[in-house]
């Protein structure tokens, strides 16, 4: 018996062989590594989000408050996907806050910014939200 997948993959025009054994599809769209590494930063912080939430057993229906500490240019592509964060970590869309400053000790990192710090960040402020509600 085939799998949902060969079956639909067989019912493509121009199919020759099973899918197991056909190539990976090529494209010719650009391929910005910039918008890739940018896309890859924003799952990584919501993973680090939802890790948090499942760590401190916040309940399922519960939106929590996050404040998000990075550099003037994570900060910005960051809240420019504001409701995407907000709908996969489940967070309060009207409670996220972005922050550039100095918080809670880390000026010292805050020049170098990566995005280690921005989830490390996150993290920490998600741990003491959730520890003070």
């Amino acid at each position: 018996m085939k799998f949902v997948t060969e079956e639909l993959w067989q019912a493509l025009p121009n199919r020759r062989e099973a899918l197991i054994i056909s190539f990976w599809p090529q494209t010719s769209l650009p391929r910005s590594t910039d918008l890739v590494k940018r896309f890859e930063n924003l799952q990584v912080l919501t993973r680090a989000i939802r890790n948090a939430i499942a760590e401190y057993s916040v309940e399922p229906a519960k939106r929590i408050t996050a404040s998000i500490v990075g550099s003037e240019e994570v900060i910005q592509y960051i809240s420019e996907e504001k409701e995407v964060l907000a709908l996969l970590s489940k967070l309060d869309l009207d409670n996220i806050h972005f922050n550039n400053e100095v918080v809670l000790g880390f000026s010292s990192l805050l020049a170098n910014i990566n995005f280690n710090l921005l989830i490390l960040a996150a993290c920490y402020l998600i741990r003491l939200l959730v520890m003070l509600a």
